[in-house]
């Protein structure tokens, strides 16, 4: 979901479709090639993950970059693109907050805890991660009820509803209405949100698996910031593992997995909205101009 639209993409291609305050869509479809046929390597299990998650940063960055521009331009300004150098700045900017906001503080912040309550565990501990990812989780349900309140983020969180009912109506094989989708669910198991939820409890996994046995030891002045910066490091191999648990729920819904995947449903009812029908009109027309493209 973009500022009053949707960007849906392809194979091949991605389609922006936003509205124009006189009702109008507009879309825009550019062509798009995945690093992966190229390196054909990139496509393979565990390695995917990470291509698809730096991927959709940059498309994500480009569609809000031309719904703003959009946006801007119906306002009278002069509605100028970024330029790519501004782009790769923005997304850069955009990570480094989320490594410091979702990483590093609640790292530091579990080991003054644990210091308060008399534990004096190190992040070498299954219950140093145990912490680690509970404030993980409170920070980033903090940030949406936050951003929640803000009225462009609630309208952005409809149009994300109306792209999941979009999708449902797709993959049940319904004819393609905004009238015929409004039944469906705002829910979907491959969304986003799902996904970094996902991340999360892998994390906690992965974590006290692997900073046990960095060639560090606690009680130096750089243990610290070499664990933050392994977790740093770690976090695209993490990610793909967790693109394959949701790649593998939305194809085949595995019971046993259900309880993993269960937090990111229940989160996506912060990050969706009920969206109005012309909302989902404005979604279904990214994803036709998605499914036509040649």
């Amino acid at each position: 979901a973009v500022i009053e639209g949707v960007m849906m993409k392809g194979p091949e291609s991605m389609a922006i479709a936003v509205r124009r305050p006189d009702g109008s869509i507009l879309i825009d479809r550019r062509q798009w090639w995945s690093i992966t046929r190229r390196f054909p390597l990139l496509a393979k299990p565990f390695l995917r993950g990470s291509v698809v998650l730096v991927e959709s940063l940059i498309n994500g960055i480009q569609a809000l970059n031309f719904s703003a521009q959009v946006a801007a331009e119906e306002e009278g300004d002069d509605g100028d693109a970024l330029s790519d150098s501004m782009l790769w700045a923005t997304m850069a900017m955009g990570v480094t907050m989320a490594m410091l906001l979702f990483v590093a503080a609640p790292h530091l912040l579990s080991g003054l805890l644990l210091d308060l309550a008399g534990f004096r565990a190190t992040a070498d501990s299954l219950g140093f991660h145990v912490v680690d990812g509970v404030l993980k989780a409170i920070f980033f349900i903090g940030y949406l009820l936050a951003i929640g309140m803000m009225p462009d983020v609630r309208r952005i969180f409809e149009y994300h509803g109306a792209e999941h009912k979009s999708i449902h109506a797709y993959e049940a094989g319904m004819e393609l209405t905004p009238a015929g989708a409004m039944d469906f669910s705002t829910i979907h198991p491959r969304c986003g949100t799902s996904f970094i939820m996902i991340v999360l409890m892998v994390s906690i996994v992965a974590f006290a698996l692997l900073v046990p046995v960095l060639p560090v030891e606690a009680g130096h002045w750089y243990y610290t910031p070499a664990v933050i910066l392994t977790k740093i490091l770690l976090m695209l191999p993490v990610a793909s593992a967790a693109y394959e648990i949701i790649r593998l729920c939305g194809k085949r819904d595995p019971v046993w997995l259900r309880p993993l995947v269960a937090p990111g449903l229940m989160l996506q009812r912060l990050t969706t909205r009920p969206p109005a029908e012309s909302q989902v009109e404005v979604a279904m027309a990214a994803l036709k101009t998605t499914l036509a493209a040649p």
